[in-house]
């Protein structure tokens, strides 16, 4: 909550992408609310989706957030969604495979999904670029950062707050997001998990 108290703007556009049911959405939607600003919210698991709405709803944000059920990749196609869990609000889910940061699970429920990339979706002339970009996905980061190449490179794009699982990654998602121009300025690591909120900040 520090990167969105600090660094976003009323006039800023926020992506969200693995909104979950929107804490992360309404905190930068209570924020843009004062300006012109926008929040895309991302969330593709049924259970959670419906609840992302109503918090909107409740909230009186349908004009500050816009929530999508839409999976990140690497390019434009149907997939399937692997749920962990059914239950609202649980996460660790699985895109493509029935695997979270690494770890097999038996799928609860199995929904399709439509996956598209950052590059193609902004690229859209009825869709505002992002100034921010919070990433959560449990495992697919790297997929999503090989999908948006040219928005990583652009100065619009002045920060990326994202989760990172050391044991995946390798620092490869770091190399990735500093080589395009952004700093590590935070880390802050979830407890007894080798597992970081990383942010990085345009130079």
């Amino acid at each position: 909550m520090h990167w969105l108290r600090v660094l976003v703007d009323p006039n800023d556009v926020v992506y969200d992408i693995g909104a979950n049911v929107g804490a992360y959405s309404l905190y930068a939607g209570n924020i843009v609310s004062g300006g012109n600003g926008q929040v895309f919210a991302f969330e593709p698991a049924f259970t959670n989706f419906p609840s992302l709405c109503r918090n909107i709803e409740i909230n009186r944000l349908n004009k500050t957030i816009i929530p999508y059920p839409l999976a990140f990749g690497e390019a434009t196609n149907e997939g399937k969604l692997f749920l962990r869990s059914t239950v609202t609000g649980d996460a660790m889910h699985g895109l493509l495979q029935p695997e979270s940061e690494g770890n097999a699970f038996d799928s609860k429920f199995t929904q399709g999904v439509y996956i598209t990339s950052i590059d193609e979706f902004s690229s859209n002339s009825d869709i505002l670029f992002p100034n921010h970009i919070k990433i959560d996905v449990d495992g697919s980061e790297q997929k999503i950062l090989s999908g948006m190449k040219s928005v990583l490179i652009d100065k619009r794009l002045q920060s990326i707050m994202i989760e990172i699982n050391s044991d995946i990654s390798g620092g490869e998602i770091e190399r990735t997001i500093v080589s395009s121009g952004l700093k590590e300025v935070m880390v802050e690591q979830w407890p007894s998990r080798n597992t970081f909120n990383k942010l990085f900040v345009r130079s």
